[in-house]
Parts: C-alpha cells; structure tokens; sequence
C-alpha cells in the first residue's frame, strides 16, 4: 500500500570507473533497501515516501549528497559523503577532533551519529539531528573549535596519502 518517489543520483566523470559503477551500485541498492522497508511496513492507501537528492560540496576529491523529503508528511533527511579519492565514505569522526565531535552530540542529539552529517556547496557543516517530538532536524554546527576552514580535512588526507 501506499506510493513512492525516491531519486537516486548517479555519479559520472570519476578517474576510476571501477569505483564509479561500485559507487553507484551501492547507492542504488541503498535505496532500494529504504524503499523495501518503506513497503514491508504496515502503511495505508495513503501512506507516502518522497525524497529528492541535493548535490552540496563536490569537487574532484569529495562528494556530500544529501536526501530530503517527507515519509507520511514527516520530514525524512539522510546524507552520505565520499573521499572520491580514498574511494571511501567519511565520518565526521574522520574530521573532527574528540571534543567536536561531542560538541556535535550534544546538539544532534543522543541518537545522531557521526554519518548524519552534509557539507553544503559553500562547505558549510549541517547536521541531522532528532527534535523532542522525533522529527528530524537540520542545521550548522555551531561548535566553533573545530577548525579555521572545516574543508582542511581534505588537504590532511591528500597529505597523509602522500606519506604512505
């Protein structure tokens, strides 16, 4: 019962295109995962999934996409970034030191964790939180010791991979 619209992106123009069709691959069956689960629940003729994507910071380096739309009029928000050329997916445990990061806790929530998270375009750091009534949220960090430019993860890995 019930409908759905979920885009799924489709990244194109990467250097390895083994890592392509992977990545690729593996946001496709992401969403169809969230779609059979939205299905397997017990909805009603009315019960509705829409999500759409949103491209914030890409460069050749790193990919942030972010999913947003309403699942039965509530709002729904998941994010996934990629070192495109460690070819992996990024925490913000993987960019924050100790201390941010349960800065980010504390104003996410107790049940955020350290994937919801979305660079806009501009590089601004949004998290995905929960509010009291269990809608989620969405909004800058406002720890503001994390870094001068929270972009300067990406020149630490270059860096690091440089050294190995």
């Amino acid at each position: 019962n019930g409908g759905y619209s979920v885009d799924v992106p489709v990244i194109v123009g990467l250097n390895d295109a083994n890592y392509e069709k992977s990545l690729n691959d593996s946001l496709m069956r992401q969403m169809q995962e969230y779609i059979a689960a939205f299905i397997a629940e017990e909805n009603t003729a009315d019960s509705l999934l829409q999500v759409q994507v949103t491209t914030g910071f890409c460069t050749k380096d790193f990919l942030s996409i972010l999913w947003e739309g309403t699942r039965d009029g509530m709002p729904v928000r998941f994010a996934k970034n990629f070192d495109l050329l460690g070819q992996r997916a990024v925490t913000l445990a993987d960019m924050l030191t100790q201390t941010s990061l349960e800065a980010a806790q504390a104003q996410a929530g107790e049940d955020w964790t350290a994937e919801q998270f979305y660079l806009t375009a501009d590089g601004e750091l949004i998290l995905i939180g929960r509010n009291a009534e269990g809608g989620q949220t969405i909004e800058p960090l406002r720890e503001s010791g994390i870094c001068q430019n929270p972009l300067s993860f990406f020149y630490f890995l270059k860096k690091e991979r440089k050294k190995v």
